[in-house]
């Protein structure tokens, strides 16, 4: 003890049957255990919005499905973070569970403190009236014996008075003279009662005393106890939320080192390249015209200025004959095939990557007419092939 102030030394009063120290001293224990219970119910108040708080981080991390819906670096950061997010809650239920505690033990200690205030309170009180009781004596004591006095003297005087007329008469005197014994022995009594009550005053005074200092020693114990369990609990609390601040920290940072490794770029072209269509944009259709079925009846020529697709025009400078008498262009260049086409329609002609063809035609800007080393002729996009140096 010591570290607050002795109370045993400091709650005195001179005055017997004043009992104002230990007053003093039992409404700080009171006021000490109302501060106590506010804070209790400070702590559990914010343990509860921990509680709901932890349980709605991990809730809502099992129910996420945020991350099923991406793929490569950027999926696995979504996983870490709804990792971290659950990992978060649980660190706040754990940190609610560790105020818990703090609860737990301030509540204990503060129905100690409340029992044994109330059991020191009574028997100092029970101390106090035996000394309240004793001191009535005492007074009643000293009242009795200044009567007795009075009397004695009130004696002496009606003997003195008899004994100073001229003829006394000593039937009257001797009654005075034994009026005056017995008025001295009922003050000699008087003083006897007197004397035993002050020590059986005294007796009380040092048992009182005595069962003072104990309890103002108890009392200095609880307060004592009191400010230091309040105190460490204040930093137990501090350290759990520091704790959980840092927690925090490094499950954020984890999600910070995640994000660092996603590449934009890189997120677009792996998600293309797992859902791409493998496909191109569709061609435009190439006009060919109706052919007059060879059963109805023999076919006419075609004059040379018939309708026909403006990207199936050639110049008849830049042809030659086949063997069967048709018009074949001759070939302006040669081209690298970069990309496999099929054909669909009797107008264009399929290629594979790789292959080489002669171009016959690369007017019009989309297509162009070629011939593949098999002889047959076509149309391709002009995006697909690739002219060969000459």
């Amino acid at each position: 003890m010591g570290s607050i102030g002795n109370f045993a030394d400091e709650f005195w009063n001179n005055e017997i049957g004043d009992f104002a120290g230990w007053d003093i001293v039992h409404q700080r224990i009171k006021d000490g255990g109302k501060v106590t219970q506010n804070y209790i119910e400070l702590l559990k108040q914010v343990t509860a919005a921990m509680e709901t708080f932890g349980r709605s981080l991990m809730k809502t991390a099992k129910s996420s499905s945020l991350p099923e819906m991406e793929h490569g670096k950027l999926k696995s950061a979504l996983q870490t973070a709804r990792v971290s997010v659950e990992a978060w809650g649980l660190d706040t239920l754990d940190a609610a569970a560790a105020l818990s505690g703090q609860i737990n033990s301030l509540s204990q200690h503060l129905t100690q403190a409340k029992g044994m205030r109330k059991r020191e309170d009574e028997d100092l009180r029970n101390q106090q009236q035996q000394l309240s009781d004793a001191m009535r004596k005492v007074k009643q004591a000293q009242r009795t014996a200044q009567t007795k006095l009075k009397e004695k003297m009130e004696c002496e005087s009606h003997r003195f008075v008899l004994e100073s007329k001229y003829d006394p008469k000593q039937k009257d005197v001797e009654k005075a003279t034994q009026a005056e014994k017995r008025a001295e022995d009922a003050v000699l009594d008087a003083e006897f009662h007197h004397r035993e009550v002050v020590v059986k005053h005294n007796v009380a005074l040092e048992e009182w005393k005595m069962v003072t200092r104990s309890s103002l020693n108890a009392m200095q114990d609880i307060e004592e106890a009191r400010v230091k369990i309040l105190r460490d609990s204040m930093w137990s609390v501090a350290n759990v939320c520091s704790l959980l601040a840092v927690h925090c920290d490094q499950h954020q940072e984890n999600v910070r080192t995640a994000l660092l490794s996603v590449d934009v770029g890189q997120e677009l072209n792996s998600w293309v390249a797992l859902n791409s269509t493998k496909q191109r944009p569709p061609s435009p259709l190439v006009y060919q015209p109706v052919q007059r079925p060879s059963h109805l009846s023999t076919p006419i020529s075609t004059p040379a200025n018939s309708a026909r697709s403006t990207v199936t025009e050639f110049d008849g400078s830049s042809t030659s004959r086949s063997r069967s008498g048709t018009a074949t262009p001759e070939p302006l260049h040669d081209a690298t095939v970069l990309y496999h086409f099929g054909a669909r329609s009797d107008s264009e002609v399929s290629l594979k990557a790789g292959d080489t063809v002669s171009v016959l035609d690369d007017s019009n800007e989309e297509w162009v007419y070629v011939r593949d080393r098999k002889g047959a002729t076509g149309f391709v996009p002009a995006t697909y092939i690739r002219a060969l140096p000459q």
